[in-house]
C-alpha cells in the first residue's frame, strides 16, 4: 500500500525501496513492472518484464500485459517501429484492447497503421 502511496505521488524511487519489501505476489511484481517505467528504469522493466513472462507464463493474460508493457518500454528507449509493431501485434488478436489502440494513435499521430 505505501509503495502505491508514493506511486502516486509520483516518488517513484520511493516506492522502488518499498516495494521489495512487499511480499512477492503476481499483484506486486506488475505493480514494481509498472513503477520501474514510471520511473523511467526501461532496461531494468524489460528485464523484469521478461521475469514475469516466464515465471507466469501459464496466464494467457501474462502474454498480452508483457507486449503491451515491453512496447510502452522500447518505444521510450526510442524504438518506436518495434513498438508499434507489438501494438500492432496486440490489436490484431485484440481489436477492441483500447489502451493499445489509443497508444497506437498516439505514437503515429492519429495517423493510419495497418
Amino acid at each position: 500500500d505505501i509503495a502505491i502511496i508514493f506511486w502516486f505521488l509520483e516518488e517513484y524511487e520511493k516506492a522502488l525501496e518499498v516495494i521489495h519489501w512487499a511480499p512477492s505476489t503476481k499483484s506486486t511484481e506488475w505493480l514494481k513492472a509498472e513503477i520501474l517505467m514510471a520511473a523511467r528504469h526501461f532496461i531494468a522493466a524489460l528485464e523484469h518484464i521478461n521475469q514475469l513472462e516466464v515465471k507466469y507464463v501459464d496466464d494467457p493474460e501474462t502474454t498480452f500485459a508483457a507486449s503491451y508493457a515491453r512496447a510502452q518500454c522500447l518505444f521510450a528507449l526510442g524504438q518506436q517501429s518495434s513498438a508499434l509493431e507489438i501494438m500492432k501485434s496486440i490489436v490484431r488478436v485484440r481489436p477492441n484492447y483500447r489502451s493499445a489502440n489509443a497508444l497506437i494513435q498516439e505514437w503515429t499521430e492519429g495517423g493510419s497503421w495497418e
